[in-house]
């Protein structure tokens, strides 16, 4: 790596994960392009076939086979409808996953990435039970990772976030108010019946997972202060 400029080489040591999750969902995406639509959609999360699930594993008559839909729910995050999909939503992952990496540690970013997911598409489920429909893409942990960095904000005085290419420190109320902003779109939407095809339920749900457990159980960031 000695070809590399000394301020790529920090990147890249410093967000080494958050540039991996990146990655493997391009290749995944890549792959798509490989296999037919029936084997992804097998991947995919279908709110009728989790309650279906659900329904068996109450009853006692579940199988390993029948219990699948759940591993569905966090399966689904991975795979895309299109590059559009995807660069939209790793660009945003790159800059508040990346925060939450430099403030948390990959740890916490790896648990909130699988909470959030399986929270965006429980909510979503929960919210359309008779749909056939399929649940595809990580904008759930997207809003997630987003509602992480809006429960750490709230809970401690943060230092400036200074994320690669960003010229230079953004104030983090800037990123607080993007991140609402983009989250009352949701809700706006939700409450005002204009729902269409996209999974705002799946965003809201992401984005209440990320707040609650950064407002309530991560431990405080060691560049961060306690507010008073």
């Amino acid at each position: 790596m000695a070809w590399l400029s000394h301020g790529t080489r920090i990147v890249l040591r410093r967000h080494a994960l958050v540039l991996l999750l990146i990655a493997s969902m391009a290749l995944i995406h890549t792959l798509q392009y490989g296999v037919s639509l029936e084997f992804q959609t097998r991947f995919m999360a279908v709110p009728a076939d989790v309650v279906e699930a659900w329904q068996l594993l109450r009853s006692g008559e579940a199988d390993l086979a029948s219990l699948w839909p759940f591993a569905t729910l966090v399966t689904y995050a991975f795979l895309h409808a299109g590059l559009d999909h995807l660069a939209g939503n790793m660009l945003l992952f790159w800059v508040f996953g990346a925060l939450i990496h430099q403030l948390l540690g990959w740890r916490w970013l790896l648990l909130i990435v699988g909470v959030t997911a399986a929270g965006a598409g429980i909510t979503h489920t929960v919210m359309n039970p008779e749909s056939l429909g399929t649940l595809l893409g990580f904008s759930g942990v997207v809003y997630g990772v987003m509602g992480a960095y809006l429960g750490l904000s709230v809970r401690w005085q943060l230092p400036d976030p200074h994320v690669w290419p960003i010229a230079r420190p953004v104030p983090p109320i800037r990123l607080v108010i993007l991140a609402a902003a983009y989250v009352a779109i949701d809700y706006f939407a939700i409450f005002g019946g204009t729902l269409g095809e996209t999974a705002y339920g799946a965003h809201v749900g992401g984005f209440t997972c990320g707040l609650f457990l950064t407002s309530f159980i991560t431990p405080r960031p060691a560049q961060a202060l306690a507010k008073r």
